[in-house]
């Protein structure tokens, strides 16, 4: 019951997130004017995917963060430094976001434009968290069905055994 619990309240929180970015796309539709809002404008560019999910074998979905593999060392004198150097690059790599090349509202987007793409992030996370939840559940739905085909079973036995006893 918890599980479902969570469940229907990440759902809740799923539809504020969509909601809140629904009403911030139309913000920005409104501000910028519907000409440069309009399917006229649309980037019709091939899309790459910004976000990708991993799944483990317990069933919990994450969001997939990538990690490049590294070159060779190098040999030089200071091998140190370049170390250190490429450590606090790969850091700084690390903490950058993937950003999104799709601009419909241009370059210089509007405010309510980039507080749709803040919910739409929140709401890929929340996403995430209910898939795991929904992976849970059917776990537990699972374990529940081969309990009571165990116990139908075991009842069944128990039928015959007093029919042999009687």
């Amino acid at each position: 019951m918890n599980l479902v619990d969570q469940y229907v309240s990440l759902q809740n929180q799923l539809a504020v997130h969509l909601s809140d970015a629904g009403i911030s796309i139309s913000k920005a539709k409104s501000l910028q004017g519907l000409a440069l809002s309009s399917v006229i404008s649309v980037d019709t560019h091939e899309m790459e995917p910004i976000v990708k999910i991993d799944i483990n074998e317990a069933g919990s979905f994450s969001l997939h963060q990538e990690k490049e593999a590294k070159d060779s060392k190098p040999t030089t004198r200071n091998r140190k430094q370049k170390e250190k150097d490429e450590d606090e690059k790969e850091e700084k790599e690390a903490k950058t976001v993937k950003k999104s090349n799709f601009r419909p509202f241009g370059i210089l987007e509007p405010l309510p434009a980039k507080e749709a793409r803040h919910h739409l992030s929140d709401a890929i996370n929340v996403i995430c968290e209910l898939a795991s939840l929904q992976y849970a559940l059917k776990q537990c739905d699972e374990k529940i069905s081969s309990t009571l085909e165990t116990i139908k079973t075991d009842e069944k036995l128990m039928s015959e055994l007093s029919k042999l006893v009687v």
